[in-house]
């Protein structure tokens, strides 16, 4: 049995007022998903596109307070939400994602027994 590969989502340029992500298997750099996201202020609306599908496979919003921050602890945060509702649709991140959206990496293996 082949090893599980993590995926590492890093941060692309903007595109009009959305932030795009892309993750993508770290030793072969094939893309798993991109995800956009747009802070108003209600919450984030996001797009999620699987591999390179033209069209979104998903799109929603998630309720976040206008006073909370948006930095990338924040942004993190956000895209790990949306990641575990669509797990089950991308079997790709069962080897966990590693978070590099401001030029350093940090790890997030999904089994979070790191508590």
């Amino acid at each position: 049995m082949a090893a599980v590969e993590k995926v590492k989502a890093e941060r692309l340029a903007d595109l009009g007022g959305w932030e795009l992500y892309r993750l993508a298997l770290e030793n072969d750099d094939d893309v798993v998903s991109t995800i956009a996201l747009r802070r108003g202020a209600g919450g984030v609306d996001y797009g999620v596109w699987h591999r390179k599908d033209a069209e979104p496979s998903a799109t929603g919003a998630l309720d976040r307070a206008a006073e909370s921050g948006w930095d990338d602890d924040a942004r993190e945060a956000t895209l790990q939400e949306i990641l575990a509702i669509y797990a089950a649709q991308m079997p790709e991140l069962r080897g966990g994602v590693v978070f590099a959206i401001d030029g350093a990496a940090s790890a997030e293996d999904g089994g979070r027994d790191d508590a």
